[in-house]
């Protein structure tokens, strides 16, 4: 019992008001504060107060991995550098990339021109010199406007295909606030129930001081062990989820799951949603990626239409030849020059192409108004989400913490005067954590849904 000594050696010179420490150990009088301490002060890592982000040279306190992260290692994450990291290795961003230069290539072949055709034909008497050889080229020129149209409808699907990446790169970055998170919410709960179990192993002290010195019982010592092996079971599956977390941050980072994780410091700070619903639909839908490639999307149908109109103008076919003739009379070389045009002479086939064009065009215009509506919807949806996450971290803040702070406060001073049982004592510091690690499960969730928000309202690519 080396351990209760000295801890009545060293508090004996300290009390609270109000307390009364004869016919008790000495340590009763820095309980309350040393409870209060434990249970209330900031973890590192997981800041309480209001404001801004730290700056950039706060980093370092909170690790996310079991072990610390050495000299060499990569440096600590902060929300930025992992969104930044996601947009731009993230395996469905790297395949949707794949989709632009094929795009692209689609481009040039349908703006190309035909390849001239090159003819060579010969009439000749057997085993005689005598008869006709031609050799001639020839181009086939569309009618002005067609090759220009089809090019221009392919460059559309570029501009398409280039708004899908960037509409994944941002839901990159709103998927990546999950797990980022989600590790520092659990480093902030492991934090808060090691400090419990600090809280603890004094307790368990002062207790067994008491029950040897017949001022306590052995229940009490046995209760406070029992808290002790629920608080182990606790942080070790804390452990197991910000693992789990860690695998899936590493996931969409694009990099090895085995790659350590350590997040800057500062990460769970709260700054109050300050823009009001308006402010944010028009700031989600008027730089939306979904929306532009819908109105792409308009534009390219709008191209194909008005192909569908120029496919009954004529296309004209231009040739050059060279003809030899040889006869037991005469011979002779002539240049000779070829000018064909289609005949379209059946409206057919433009009238079914108009119709498909016609038809298209109005399901894209279809396709705007209803990404238009999901857009706005999203946008609501997840600026409403973030607003009642803000509101309950508020509550918590203002109200129910204070209010257990002094609850704590008041069975503390009770129990070190005689007149609480360390039932109700254990009992308000089981609250007190549980309530502790709700305050940062609430301020982790604001956090993501507000990451969420700014990057709400992009629906291309089914990310």
């Amino acid at each position: 019992m080396s351990r209760a000594t000295v801890s009545r050696t060293t508090m004996s010179k300290t009390t609270m008001p109000g307390m009364t420490v004869s016919g008790a150990p000495t340590a009763w009088g820095l309980l309350p504060a040393l409870l209060l301490l434990i249970l209330f002060s900031p973890v590192p890592g997981a800041a309480q107060s209001r404001g801004s982000d730290p700056g950039p040279g706060a980093v370092g306190t909170a690790t996310a991995t079991g072990s610390d992260a050495g000299t060499n290692g990569p440096p600590p994450l902060t929300l930025a550098r992992a969104q930044a990291l996601a947009a731009d290795s993230g395996w469905a961003v790297r395949a949707a990339a794949t989709g632009v230069d094929a795009a692209r290539g689609a481009a040039l072949q349908a703006g190309a021109r035909d390849d001239p055709e090159l003819q060579w034909s010969e009439e000749a008497e057997d085993a005689t010199s005598f008869g006709n050889r031609t050799l001639g080229i020839s181009q086939l020129v569309e009618f002005p406007g067609k090759r220009s149209l089809r090019r221009r409808v392919g460059m559309d699907q570029v501009r398409i295909e280039a708004s899908t990446v960037e509409s994944l790169r941002r839901q990159a970055r709103g998927a990546v606030a999950g797990p980022f998170y989600a590790i520092a919410r659990e480093s902030a709960a492991i934090g808060t129930l090691e400090k419990i179990d600090s809280l603890l192993v004094r307790l368990g002290d002062i207790t067994r001081t008491r029950f040897e010195t017949g001022r306590g019982t052995y229940s009490e010592v046995l209760r406070v062990r029992v808290e002790q092996a629920r608080l182990a079971t606790q942080i070790a599956d804390a452990r197991s989820r910000r693992t789990e977390d860690e695998v899936q941050l590493d996931l969409l980072l694009g990099r090895p799951v085995e790659t350590p994780v350590t997040l800057a410091s500062g990460i769970l700070t709260f700054t109050p949603l300050e823009r009001s619903l308006d402010e944010v639909l028009a700031e989600r839908t008027a730089a939306n990626h979904t929306l532009e490639a819908a109105r792409t999307g308009v534009e390219r149908q709008e191209g194909r239409l008005s192909l569908a109109h120029k496919t009954n103008l004529p296309d004209f076919q231009i040739g050059a030849s060279l003809q030899m003739t040889r006869t037991p009379q005469s011979s002779g070389d002539f240049l000779a020059a070829e000018l064909g045009a289609s005949v379209p002479l059946w409206r057919t086939r433009q009238r079914g192409a108009e119709r498909q064009a016609e038809a298209e065009l109005r399901g894209a215009r279809i396709t705007l108004d209803r990404r238009t509506a999901a857009v706005r919807t999203d946008v609501a949806t997840a600026y409403q989400r973030t607003a009642a996450a803000a509101r309950r971290v508020q509550a918590l803040e203002e109200s129910v913490l204070p209010d257990l702070r002094a609850a704590l406060e008041a069975a503390v001073r009770s129990y070190g005067l005689g007149s609480e049982d360390l039932l109700v004592v254990l009992d308000l510091v089981r609250t007190a954590g549980e309530v502790r690690v709700e305050h940062d499960t609430a301020l982790a969730d604001y956090l993501t849904s507000r990451a969420r928000m700014d990057v709400s309202g992009e629906l291309l690519g089914g990310m």
